[in-house]
C-alpha cells in the first residue's frame, strides 16, 4: 500500500516538474523573443492588420473605424507601443493577443466577440489618453505653477509674522 501511494507521489512530482521545465522553456523564448524584439514587431505587424482587415465593424462600429484611422496614422513605433500595451493589458487578465489576432478563437463565437470588443475599448481608451496629452500637460504644468504660488504666499506669510513678533 505504501509502495503504491509512494509511486503515486512521485507520479505526482514528475508531472509538476515536467510542467514547470515546460513553463520554464515557454518563459525563456517568449524572453528572448522581447529582448530581440522579433516577436513584438510581428505580433504587431499582425494586429495592425487584424484591425485593418478583421475586426469586426458589427462589435462597435464607431469605434472600429476610429481605431483604423488611428492606427494608420501610428508610424511603426507607436503600432509597436500599442501592441505592447493592448498586450499587457490581455496578460493582466490571462489572455494572449495573439490568440485574438490569430483567429485561434474564431470557433468559440462569444468569447471571440467579447475580447474582442475589449481590445477594441482598450485601445480606444489609450487614443483617448493620447489626445489628452496637451491638455493633461498643460493641466499638470499650471497645477505645479499654483502649489508654488501658494508655497511662496504661505512662506511670505510665515516670514512676515515672525519678521512682525
Amino acid at each position: 500500500m505504501t509502495r503504491t501511494r509512494f509511486r503515486q507521489q512521485l507520479s505526482d512530482v514528475s508531472a509538476d516538474v515536467g510542467s514547470f521545465a515546460s513553463d520554464l522553456r515557454g518563459w525563456v523564448r517568449s524572453g528572448l523573443s522581447r529582448v530581440t524584439g522579433s516577436g513584438r514587431r510581428a505580433l504587431a505587424e499582425r494586429f495592425a492588420i487584424w484591425i485593418e482587415q478583421r475586426a469586426d465593424p458589427s462589435l462597435d462600429r464607431d469605434g472600429v473605424e476610429q481605431l483604423r484611422l488611428w492606427v494608420q496614422n501610428l508610424d511603426q513605433q507607436g503600432r509597436e507601443a500599442l501592441t505592447q500595451q493592448v498586450a499587457e493589458f490581455c496578460e493582466a487578465f490571462e489572455i494572449d493577443l495573439a490568440w485574438i489576432v490569430d483567429e485561434e478563437l474564431k470557433e468559440w463565437t462569444q468569447l471571440n466577440a467579447m475580447l474582442s470588443t475589449t481590445v477594441i475599448r482598450y485601445c480606444l481608451a489609450c487614443k483617448a489618453a493620447v489626445d489628452a496629452d496637451d491638455q493633461l500637460r498643460q493641466f499638470r504644468h499650471r497645477r505645479v505653477w499654483r502649489r508654488k504660488l501658494k508655497s511662496t504666499a504661505k512662506n511670505g506669510a510665515f516670514a512676515a509674522s515672525r519678521s512682525a513678533s
